[in-house]
Formats: structure tokens, C-alpha cells, sequence
């Protein structure tokens, strides 16, 4: 129960920040380009993505859900970093764009993988359904 635990709560943490950049790029970009399309072409490529999220549940049952957790969350994390010093150095709107657009597409396998982790990790069935409910939670 407790590597669950630390796994939601990660995924809680992750998923907070990268909805902070992404309402961030929002503001960002309209503020800066005061152009409705920018905006509206990111959310809509986001929810492209969310859509295809059955593609990201096919590629997750095809390897490790552990270790493919850790690594997009590692890709996750390293997108978050170096796309926000880019944008510290440099402040174009195509890094925040594109950090935006990569966790979209990161999403497409993340989504469906931490919807399906939790049998991995448990073993006995009376804690599947606390495990399941965690991560229902934090969704």
C-alpha cells in the first residue's frame, strides 16, 4: 500500500504542476499574442490527445507498467524543467507551446497507464479496491 500511496501522490504532484504550466500557457500566450486561434488550437490539440488516449492504453499494455510509469514521469518532469529554463533564458511563446504539446502527447500513454497500475503492484484482492480507490481520488 505505501509504493501506491507514493505513486498517487507523485501522480497527484505531477499532474497539478503540469496543469499549472498548461493554464499558465494559456494566459501566456493570449496575453502575449491577444490571438483567441493560439489559444484555441492548444486546447484543442490537448483534447486531441486526451481522445487518443485508447492509442496510450494499447502501448501501455506492451511493457512494463513500472518501469514505462517511471520513465514518462521522468519525461514529464524533464519536460517541465527545461522547457520553464528555456522560457526563464529566452521567454518565446513556441517553448511554452511546445512544453504544452509534448505533455499532451505524453498523456496520450501516461493517462491510461495510471488507470492501470494498481493490479501490478497489489496482490490481494480485498486491497485492490482500496488501491483502485486511491487512484480514483486522485484522478
Amino acid at each position: 500500500m505505501k509504493r501506491i500511496k507514493r505513486v498517487v501522490f507523485s501522480d497527484f504532484l505531477g499532474t497539478l504542476a503540469m496543469g499549472s504550466v498548461t493554464t499558465y500557457a494559456y494566459w501566456y500566450l493570449y496575453y502575449c499574442t491577444r490571438n483567441q486561434t493560439i489559444v484555441a488550437s492548444l486546447g484543442a490539440l490537448t483534447m486531441a490527445a486526451t481522445l487518443l488516449s485508447f492509442i496510450g492504453g494499447y502501448i501501455a499494455d506492451q511493457y512494463s507498467k513500472v518501469e514505462a510509469l517511471r520513465v514518462i514521469g521522468m519525461l514529464r518532469l524533464l519536460i517541465i524543467v527545461v522547457g520553464l529554463l528555456l522560457f526563464l533564458v529566452c521567454r518565446p511563446n513556441k517553448v511554452i507551446f511546445l512544453v504544452v504539446v509534448l505533455n499532451a502527447l505524453i498523456g496520450i500513454v501516461y493517462a491510461p497507464l495510471v488507470e492501470t497500475f494498481p493490479p501490478v503492484l497489489v496482490t490481494n484482492k480485498k486491497e485492490l479496491f482500496t488501491v483502485n480507490s486511491w487512484v480514483s481520488v486522485a484522478n
